[in-house]
């Protein structure tokens, strides 16, 4: 079985690359992370100069008497500010991934891709 190890935040930064949108409790599901909104603002936006859209959702609870609220974490891809720390996030995430073996054709030929585009 490949080891597959990383940090809390390039998990994180790795599913919000991949267009995941994350909430407190994907993110509790996914990385175990139980404070998502603290590892967004230190760990994500502060560390890799982007910026990360919420969109607070709200709720009422099954027995209908709770109102409350949480929020859904998505990076923006497309504004031009977060160019930078988006490259930036992908180098983080291959660090931290090292040299594992590709568990799917789908990984195996984007690494053989990344490597061509490296020899160049």
């Amino acid at each position: 079985k490949a080891n597959r190890e990383m940090t809390q935040t390039a998990a994180i930064c790795q599913a919000l690359l991949e267009g995941k949108i994350l909430s407190i409790m994907t993110a509790f599901k996914m990385f175990g992370c139980t404070n998502l909104p603290r590892e967004v603002s230190r760990g994500i936006e502060q560390k890799f100069h982007v910026h990360i859209s919420r969109v607070r959702r709200d709720f009422v609870s099954q027995y209908g008497k709770t109102n409350g609220f949480y929020y859904e974490y998505r990076l923006n891809r497309s504004m031009e500010q977060n160019k930078d720390g988006i490259a930036k996030m992908k180098e983080y995430v291959k660090e931290q991934l090292g040299n594992q073996p590709p568990r799917t054709e789908k990984e195996k030929t984007a690494k053989e891709n990344d490597l061509r585009i490296k020899k160049k």
